[in-house]
């Protein structure tokens, strides 16, 4: 699906308001190529709720490859009207081979055509949809402690919610442990 330029700069000025609001600024050094610096530099993002947050209102990722609009839940998900959008080691993985680690997906989750949560995964670990220790898992608003922020088997809701539904993809046609992969 293809980015649309009227949703890309709806996000914008959405991520923007949230940092001038609650004073999150762009990350340094997140994790990937060139540390903060070129093409890429921002593809993977960051494993702690802390640096997530400043990495998602800053925009990153509406670089990759994103759905074209928010839509109602796909089964099983329990999250509500969403858009996913897949990092480039997500985007061009092949069907039925491992993913890559670093490998990352953001869904917004929305609030009639307010963003008002994400949902992160990145694969960390080598490991398929059944190690739980293979993917990290974030949920949040990026301003109030987050639901969930740990890998698969670190207890919490990522484990009993996000690991335990997400073993599931490979059987609903996703991959490991992601549902969603949106490809350019």
């Amino acid at each position: 699906m293809q980015k649309t330029t009227t949703s890309r700069l709806f996000l914008t000025a959405v991520m923007a308001l949230a940092g001038t609001v609650f004073g999150l600024t762009a990350c340094e050094g997140a994790v990937g190529e060139g540390e903060g610096e070129g093409e890429g530099a921002f593809d993977i993002p960051p494993t702690n709720a802390d640096e997530l947050a400043d990495y998602i209102a800053a925009g990153h990722y509406l670089e990759w490859d994103c759905e074209a609009e928010a839509h109602a839940p796909r089964a099983p998900s329990p999250h509500p009207i969403n858009r996913i959008c897949s990092n480039p080691l997500l985007a061009s993985s092949l069907p039925g081979e491992g993913l890559p680690i670093g490998a990352a997906t953001i869904k917004e989750i929305y609030e009639g055509e307010a963003i008002i949560a994400w949902a992160v995964g990145v694969k960390v670990a080598e490991g398929g949809a059944d190690d739980g220790a293979s993917v990290y898992w974030f949920e949040g608003d990026g301003v109030a402690a987050p639901a969930a922020d740990g890998t698969g088997d670190s207890g919490g809701l990522a484990e009993n919610q996000c690991f335990a539904c997400h073993t599931d993809a490979p059987a609903a046609g996703g991959q490991e442990q992601f549902f969603t992969i949106v490809r350019p």
